[in-house]
């Protein structure tokens, strides 16, 4: 089932809206989610993400959003991310009409579908396709194609369901 609820940031309004994994994914993975908001109605505002003990993955099926790393200075985000445990609040600015498809793990929740030491990717954040090869763009080509919540929600559990190559533990 969803939880959906506007969000209200500055003059924009966004779509938010979570969704639950199935049940044999559920000890692995807290919710999928999808953010949305018409280039029209984005605000110029930074946008804060607050560290909340879980990885994700995230693919921007609309215009990539910067990072807000130094000095005014930004960095554009790649179209598919790995996101390691946060340690301080990032602060990210939208380009344009937003489009975004998480999937928001348990705490030690991603384990058993990556083959990197999550202590190394702690307050990082990686390209998709670094953490699981031609995987990952794979997932990031299913994810922007799909084109409603339901389906990039039905592709995320299937990939999470195949993992990308051999050396990855099935769950379950």
């Amino acid at each position: 089932g969803a939880t959906a609820a506007p969000a209200l940031t500055g003059r924009s309004r966004m779509r938010y809206a979570e969704y639950r994994p199935s049940a044999p994914l559920a000890q692995w993975v807290r919710c999928y989610w999808v953010l949305e908001c018409a280039a029209a109605d984005v605000s110029p505002e930074p946008e804060r993400v607050l560290p909340d003990g879980c990885t994700e993955i995230i693919v921007h099926y609309g215009d990539p959003f910067r990072r807000l790393v130094e000095w005014g200075r930004t960095v554009s985000q790649r179209r598919a991310l790995f996101a390691g445990q946060l340690e301080r609040c990032l602060l990210l600015v939208p380009e344009g009409a937003v489009g975004m498809f998480g999937v928001r793990f348990e705490p030690a929740g991603v384990r058993p579908f990556v083959d990197v030491a999550l202590t190394d990717v702690v307050g990082h954040v990686l390209a998709l396709d670094e953490v699981w090869g031609a995987a990952g763009v794979t997932f990031e080509d299913r994810i922007g194609s799909a084109g409603e919540d339901q389906r990039r929600g039905a592709g995320g559990e299937g990939a999470l369901l195949r993992p990308p190559d051999a050396a990855r533990p099935t769950p379950g």
